[in-house]
């Protein structure tokens, strides 16, 4: 690739400033406070940032099974916890860990789109900035997006191994960067999307035919899977047992075929129609684009087609109705980006003839510039007013009100659960405080049921009826956050009166943190003297907002649960109902009382050597080791008694009684139920997939 840039020192100067002042561009809203810059909610902060800086606090090597968030789901399965990642957010503040993350992936996607442009679509230094800007315009600084930004560069890096396959260099530049992009991706998109886009690029564009090639090709696809073994092999063991085997409501065939997804924004629409500019004002076209143009065409009907199988396939796998396979199309769509390059070369070349030819010339590239500075300027106007409403790092994650309440929800080998109401409880997590929701793709499917629990007060009592398939139907992505919101705000309001507050003392949630005041008599408020948020005008709330911006989030009311129960507890009596659904239901109708005493089971979940008309002896056990995938407990057992620990259920928990094995029962629907024997003195329990 040498000479890529420019023929002339002065050409190669202004080429690479320009590139840099690009870069600087899109990078500059991320890193110019420092800790006070702009930083992506939703998605990337909810789940991305939170989770990987509350496994920073653990270490290098944080065990399987996370407590932090959802009362405890699979670490690895999840899919986030590639070694760069965990090595990143350990040894630097995960304001830095992130910045440093989102200057590589933009790094990478302007200079990777515009060295593709010059190297394959041999493009001039001036035709290969344009779509460099375009396609920076689809990289918003999240995260999870670390696979789009790198496409250009994995396939431009394998192209290169393939034609220089003795180098040694090349052989290291590829193997570089498919690792950083596998070990900074979510499983997610790297099952399967960007091994088919790869193999199909060079299948139908670049039109490899050598037999060496193609092994080094399916290598490679494989490898970016390769390096997450781990992850693919947890994700394979927990998925069964995950929420997703619900499945969710699929579209008709009718509606996947109306609009092929591919064409549902209006950037991706403009460039494919630049690249049909391209394509008939260019006298002679390049083999490679006529391979781009097939490639376009399967791009656009990839998701009505992945979808069609999904609909057929879900008849025989129900659990496949659980994955999003939307994900492949965005792939495709950086080649709809990088496709619309070939009419900017005409566009010049078009400015220099005469008549009609260089009018529409002169029209195309006016357009292009309009194009580019509308959504590069909205970009960043809506970068600030996400700065202003949403804040940036400091108030998501430095709150002093929350620093001051950490020591007294850790101050026990069990620390006590807290939970956020009107504020995702993912804010909680990155201070290394349990909550009992959370932002999670992937955890325990009787977690979800007793979720749902929770909820229905607030799917009966809020004005909009649908708020309760907003959280149940996968298509709206909201089964992932298992959060305690609303969508009307009172300056006051009984936090019972929207969701089951006995449900949330059972399972130890000590502590809530509001923006509103709760009235609720089982609550006490330990800290909160300000107007409630809902009271705050318009003006009043920016402010407080720009003032968290710089002094972290002080405008939440702390709330003790005075009815939460311990994490563990021994019931008297047993509870038998005829299903799961019944399960729930009782524990919705029964009181503190009722729940600190009663075992729930469902007949399938109740052991045969369970008789449930005993009386049972209350036992005092205590833990003396808390960690993330060993929980030891010590006390006496004088007679036979039970168990209860409120951490969320899975298969892959295992129980030892004095030493000898013994099985852990689904208590109360989704969480540790275990028949303690007279004369028992220790507990161990230890998560472990095989």
């Amino acid at each position: 690739m040498n000479g890529l840039f420019s023929r002339s020192r002065w050409g190669q100067f202004s080429t690479n400033k320009a590139l840099f002042i690009i870069i600087i561009w899109f990078v500059f809203p991320f890193v110019i406070l420092g800790k006070f810059s702009f930083i992506h909610t939703g998605d990337n902060f909810e789940f991305n940032v939170a989770h990987l800086m509350a496994l920073g606090i653990e270490g290098l090597n944080p065990g399987f099974w996370n407590p932090v968030t959802s009362s405890g789901t699979d670490t690895i399965a999840i899919g986030i916890v590639g070694e760069i990642n965990r090595v990143l957010f350990f040894y630097f503040p995960g304001w830095l860990a992130y910045q440093l993350l989102i200057v590589v992936q933009t790094v990478a996607a302007i200079l990777g789109s515009y060295l593709f442009c010059r190297y394959l679509f041999k493009l001039t230094s001036f035709a290969s900035i344009l779509p460099s800007i375009i396609f920076g315009l689809m990289i918003p600084g999240q995260l999870h997006f670390s696979i789009i930004a790198f496409l250009p560069a994995l396939i431009l890096s394998l192209s290169y191994l393939l034609e220089n396959s003795r180098s040694y260099r090349a052989w290291g530049l590829s193997l570089i960067i498919f690792f950083w992009v596998s070990e900074t991706a979510y499983i997610s998109w790297l099952i399967p999307f960007p091994s088919i886009v790869l193999i199909g690029w060079f299948l139908f564009v670049e039109k490899r035919q050598s037999l060496r090639q193609w092994v080094i090709i399916i290598c490679f696809a494989l490898l970016l899977q390769a390096f997450r073994y781990e992850d693919i092999v947890a994700l394979i063991q927990f998925a069964p047992h995950a929420h997703m085997k619900l499945g969710r409501t699929l579209p008709s065939s009718s509606d996947v075929l109306a609009w092929p997804p591919l064409l549902r924004e209006n950037l991706v629409i403009i460039c494919i129609g630049l690249f049909g500019y391209s394509w008939i004002v260019m006298e002679s076209r390049p083999p490679i684009m006529r391979g781009l143009a097939l490639f376009l065409v399967v791009g656009i009907v990839a998701e009505p087609i992945a979808v069609l199988m999904q609909i057929y396939l879900a008849e025989q796998l129900p659990f496949i109705q659980g994955f999003n396979v939307a994900k492949i199309t965005r792939l495709f769509e950086v080649i709809v980006w990088l496709s619309s390059a070939f009419a900017v070369q005409p566009i010049l070349e078009g400015l220099k003839e005469n008549g009609q030819k260089r009018t529409l010339s002169w029209g195309a590239f006016f357009f292009l510039i309009a194009v580019v500075l509308f959504y590069g300027v909205s970009q960043k106007i809506d970068q600030m007013r996400d700065w202003v409403t949403n804040g940036n790092y400091v108030s998501n994650l430095e709150s002093p009100v929350i620093e001051k309440f950490k020591k007294d929800i850790k101050n026990t080998i069990v620390p006590a659960r807290a939970e956020m109401f009107q504020i995702y409880s993912t804010y909680l997590q990155p201070y290394g405080i349990e909550t009992a929701g959370g932002y999670e793709p992937l955890y325990m499917r009787r977690y979800y049921e007793f979720w749902s629990t929770i909820l229905e007060p607030w799917g009966k009592s809020e004005p909009d009826p649908t708020l309760m398939d907003i959280f149940e139907e996968w298509p709206y992505f909201r089964s992932i956050r298992l959060y305690l919101t609303t969508y009307t705000h009172q300056p006051e309001r009984r936090f019972n009166d929207l969701y089951r507050l006995n449900l949330l003392s059972m399972v130890n949630v000590a502590w809530i943190f509001s923006r509103d005041k709760l009235t609720d008599p089982e609550l006490k408020l330990v800290y909160g003297d300000f107007k409630p948020w809902s009271s705050l005008s318009q003006s009043e709330k920016i402010a407080t907002n720009l003032k968290a911006n710089f002094r972290g989030r002080e405008h939440l009311f702390v709330y003790n649960n005075l009815q939460a129960l311990p994490r563990f507890i021994s019931p008297s009596r047993v509870k038998v109902f005829k299903d799961g659904q019944a399960v729930l239901k009782a524990m919705a109708n029964s009181t503190i009382a009722e729940l600190s005493d009663s075992l729930f089971l469902s007949k399938s979940d109740l052991p045969n050597r369970l008789d449930p008309s005993l009386r049972f002896s209350k036992l005092s056990f205590k833990p003396v080791l808390y960690e993330n995938d060993k929980i030891e407990l010590v006390g006496e057992a004088n007679e036979k008694g039970l168990l209860i620990g409120f951490n969320a259920w899975s298969p892959f928990w295992t129980a030892e009684i004095d030493g000898n094995p013994a099985k852990i029962i689904p208590a109360n629907h989704a969480f540790w139920g275990l028949i303690i024997p007279k004369g028992t003195r220790r507990i161990v329990f230890r998560y472990k997939r095989s």
